[in-house]
């Protein structure tokens, strides 16, 4: 129990008492705002994880699979302190994304909660550009980098991996726990950074939400790889995917020359593949900027 009356409950059903005042001990003390708590900080990320995980496949998700009827089972399920996910709940319920349905939690409003969740995922982390000492064809390299260093695959490789199918083109990004500042080519084996404006082979990156990816990777092939959510966070806020990533889908290198072309097109850190296939594919109702309004469809 704090000086100013406030408490903290931990047990059982018991969260809704949190942070209550006792009876005429704030009798002429001004009321003071409490600070709210990051909603999308490292660990609500993956406990957002964990409450959702009942959504997804197994093999998608590396996280708990229950329901949950108080804080402290989910703190126990998540391997996380009971006060921090009494204070996720209560965030969370703040912000009116959780309701009791059936004596269990239910995330609701998800639209919006993924909304706000892509925007935290803006934050930005280091990286290093590195290229690869001796090149080896295909996916196997950037499998053998990440055995050897223990670290997780992430973005558009793990979407790969995970056979979720996403764009091409785009160099790995391999996710590691601390980047050091200085001498890098000391410190990842077999890999060295690129000289300013060349392409590189392979990203390394340090993650904004490092328990949160960590802790829900998926295990493929002896590697560990990113979760389908963390993939869709990361590939939400990707440069790589282009400004009309709502309204295109790019197939094959004449569609990606096509793209380079437009004076609005952002600049792409990789060459484009010499292709033969289909250049720009969209959907047959897309409305496409400066296109007239669409007739409506036959029946």
């Amino acid at each position: 129990m704090a000086e100013d009356g406030g408490a903290w409950f931990a047990g059982p059903g018991l969260e809704e008492l949190d942070d209550l005042m006792l009876p005429g001990h704030d009798q002429g003390k001004p009321v003071r705002p409490r600070k709210a708590s990051d909603l999308f900080s490292d660990l609500n990320q993956w406990l957002l994880k964990v409450l959702l995980a009942s959504e997804l496949p197994v093999h998608l998700l590396n996280a708990p699979r229950a329901s949950y009827r108080h804080g402290s089972a989910l703190a126990e399920a998540a391997r996380v302190s009971v006060m921090g996910a009494s204070r996720f709940l209560r965030r969370m319920r703040e912000e009116g994304f959780l309701e009791n349905f059936a004596q269990a939690f239910r995330v609701v409003r998800c639209g919006e909660l993924f909304r706000r969740w892509q925007s935290a995922a803006l934050r930005t982390s280091p990286e290093l550009r590195m290229a690869c000492l001796i090149p080896a064809p295909g996916s196997r390299q950037l499998q053998k980098v990440a055995v050897g260093m223990g670290d997780c695959i992430g973005v558009f490789a793990a979407a790969d991996l995970l056979k979720l199918g996403h764009v091409g083109g785009v160099p790995p990004h391999l996710y590691v726990r601390h980047l050091l500042p200085t001498s890098p080519d000391a410190s990842w084996a077999g890999l060295a950074p690129v000289s300013p404006g060349e392409p590189a082979q392979i990203i390394l990156k340090q993650p904004a939400a490092p328990e949160s990816l960590f802790r829900a990777a998926m295990r493929v092939d002896n590697v560990l790889v990113s979760d389908a959510l963390q993939i869709w966070l990361d590939a939400s806020v990707q440069p790589s995917r282009g400004a009309w990533r709502h309204r295109l889908v790019f197939v094959g290198g004449w569609a990606q020359r096509l793209f380079r072309l437009h004076p609005r097109a952002r600049a792409l850190e990789y060459e484009p593949l010499a292709t033969l296939d289909t250049d720009v594919a969209f959907g047959r109702q897309a409305q496409l900027e400066g296109s007239p309004p669409l007739a409506p469809a036959q029946t």
